[in-house]
This record gives structure tokens, sequence and C-alpha cells, in this order.
């Protein structure tokens, strides 16, 4: 089996869920991580709903505190990557998690708390959720990047924590990139030539983030894979990352499932525990296995390890 780096879950919403309610069966699970080959996986700690304002960390600390007492829980299989160093611990029987938060609201107006969060092991930060917050705007929205959110920027590029840029909208995508030098990252967005969405990247955004030497991880999330969402498979993983590779983007596409982030989920993926099974369809689309390695997890690696401290 090809090794997986993922780029985005919401574990730690699961890991919450799953203390107050024994029964949850979360999509995500060290045992289907193991299954489906995956080495590093993206754990994001969702900031809540910033139309409940000033709930937003207190939500989120919530889910970095269930995130490390999972890491307790399973040290002998699991190690939190803290920086470049740490991806250097994958190996047999061994998973590495690498902690982000989802979502600006979480930092509460704070620019002191970008630093607090990197000393609880945050190493990426999701600009926006869905809305506006005093970072920048996000998808279903109107709005750009604040001076707030230039100065966040700036400190997280002293800290080397990754800005993650999944949920901005396209005004404050284009103002990122006028105003951070570094390569964008955007952790779980697809193609919106093929599925028109507010989420998903136009061609000249993806172009930008392939001439820039950035990545994108695409989600799985149904929604943002067809119109017809219900009808979404396997197939169409494959189409968005095959897009992606037709602009360019041998070196830039990668995986960002979003487990334990959807409600539904495409036919024929339940779970990490069968990302092989996208692989061998990216081999029957006729990809070779070089290509196929990069998406499945070098583009991301060589990523965190040209931009993590």
């Amino acid at each position: 089996m090809i090794k997986v780096y993922d780029a985005h879950c919401d574990y730690p919403w699961a890991l919450l869920k799953m203390e107050k309610d024994t029964s949850f069966a979360p999509q995500n699970s060290p045992e289907h991580l193991a299954t489906g080959s995956v080495a590093l996986q993206v754990m994001a700690a969702w900031c809540g709903d910033a139309k409940k304002e000033g709930a937003c960390g207190a939500a989120t600390l919530q889910k970095i505190r269930a995130y490390r007492r999972f890491l307790t829980r399973e040290a002998q299989r699991v190690t939190p990557v803290l920086s470049r160093d740490d991806l250097q611990s994958e190996g047999p029987g061994r998973i590495l998690t690498l902690l982000a938060i989802e979502g600006g609201e979480a930092l509460e107006g704070k620019l002191e708390q970008v630093e607090a969060y990197f000393h609880l092991g945050v190493r990426m930060l999701g600009l926006t959720w869905n809305w506006n917050n005093p970072l920048a705007g996000g998808a279903k929205e109107d709005g750009g990047l604040t001076a707030f959110g230039r100065a966040v920027l700036r400190e997280m590029r002293t800290l080397h924590m990754i800005p993650d840029l999944a949920h901005l909208n396209a005004r404050s995508f284009w103002d990122v990139l006028e105003n951070d030098p570094y390569p964008p990252f955007v952790s779980h967005g697809n193609a919106r030539a093929l599925c028109e969405h507010p989420r998903n990247l136009t061609d000249a955004q993806i172009k930008a983030i392939i001439s820039a030497g950035g990545f994108i991880g695409v989600n799985f999330y149904p929604p943002f894979l067809r119109a017809d969402d219900e009808n979404s498979g396997i197939a169409d993983v494959v189409a968005h990352i095959l897009h992606i590779l037709q602009l360019g983007g041998q070196n830039c596409v990668g995986l960002g499932s979003d487990f334990d982030g959807m409600d539904v989920l495409p036919k024929g993926i339940d779970g990490p525990q069968h990302f092989q099974r996208i692989l061998r369809a990216l081999g029957e689309a006729g990809l070779e296995e070089a290509c196929i390695g990069r998406i499945a997890y070098g583009n991301l690696k060589r990523y965190l390890y040209d931009n993590l401290p």
C-alpha cells in the first residue's frame, strides 16, 4: 500500500463528541488511519460557528484539550508533529498528527493568541471558516484581508505557523497572495471548473498556488465534488485531482479529506480506511506510481518540511 498524508480532518471535534457520547462512531480513528496506511493526519480544531459571538476561543480550546488527551492515550502509536524534524518519526505502526485550527475566530481579535496557540502545539491556522471575521472574508460572505489579518500573517510566519486559505473568499485569497510572500496552502478545496461552489477554487487561483509552489488538498465533501452531490463518488475525487494535474499541479495537489467534518460521504468512501481505493482509481486513470506517490503523500510532506519550524 502507498502511504498517505491527509491535509485536513475534524477529528478533535469527534474526540470531544465521543467523550460526551460513547456510542458515537467517528469517520476517523487510529484504527481506520492504520487500515488506510495513513502516515500523517492533519487534525483541525474547528473554532465553532462565528455567529455565536464570543464562544469561538472556548470552543477551540475544548477541542485542543480533547486532542491532547488523545495524544496521551495513544502515545504508543501516535506522535505529534511540532517541527520539520518530527516528520522523520514516521514508520510502521506510527501515525503522525499535526494540530491545526479551523477559523481565525479562535483568536478573538487578540494577536498574542497566535503565539499562545503555537505553544499549545498548533502549527496551522485557517484564517476564516465560512463567515467574515476580524482577519478576513469567509467563503460565504464578502470582505477582504484586514489590517489585523495582515498582522496575524506576519506573526504566524515569524513562528513558522502555516496559514490555511481553504475557507477564504476570492477577494481575501488574492489579498493574502499580495501580502504574504510564502507558498499558499489550501488544506481542503476543489476545482470550481468541475463544481460551482463558493468553497471551490477557480482555475486562476489554482494556477497561482501552483506557480508559487503551494499545496491544494482535494476535499471529499459531496457538495464540493459535483452539483448533484448525492451521486458523488470516488470518480469525482479523481476528476478534481486530474483537473489540477492538467493545470500543472503535479507537485502541488494532494489529499484533504475533511473526514469528521462531513455530514455525508461520497459513495465508496466511509473514512480513511478507504484512501487506498482512491489511489487505485488514480492508477486505473493512467497515472504513474511516482505521480500517485506525490499526490498521496509527497507533495504535502514537501510543503510541511519547507514551512514548519
